[in-house]
């Protein structure tokens, strides 16, 4: 709610909302339930929703290592979020060198081969910053 609170305050409104936690969050609040017994918020994340807006699952929000196993979350206008990506790809090709394959070693030279490197080039961004919200120091335990 204080997450929601800060966006309607910054007059984000439209489309796009989402929420993006890990799944120490998801678990955590799948199982949560009020003074009667009843999960609060199952009925809504079994349709991929959380307070009615779209839920994203991702363990690219770490999970904290100490006892507490603290987290965090988002809650953003995706649609303010920008990804930019170089459509040309920049290839070299080398004839000496080595690269590591399945933690072996190879050697261009010594197998008579060439490596091949492709290089594609992607950024990302938000159109404005008051659109996202980045809640912190979560407990999961």
């Amino acid at each position: 709610g204080k997450m929601l609170a800060e966006l309607i305050k910054a007059n984000v409104r439209g489309g796009g909302l989402g929420w993006v936690i890990n799944g120490a969050i998801w678990g955590a609040l799948y199982n949560v339930v009020d003074a009667s017994g009843r999960y609060v918020y199952r009925e809504g994340m079994d349709q991929g929703k959380l307070n009615g807006y779209a839920v994203e699952v991702t363990n690219q929000l770490p999970i904290g290592t100490d006892a507490n196993a603290k987290c965090s979350m988002i809650l953003g206008k995706w649609n303010d979020f920008m990804i930019g990506e170089q459509l040309q790809m920049e290839a070299e090709l080398f004839r000496e060198g080595t690269v590591i394959d399945d933690n072996e070693i190879v050697s261009a030279v010594d197998n008579d081969c060439s490596i091949l490197r492709l290089l594609a080039i992607h950024d990302f961004g938000v159109r404005h910053e008051q659109s996202f919200v980045l809640a912190t120091g979560i407990q999961t335990k």
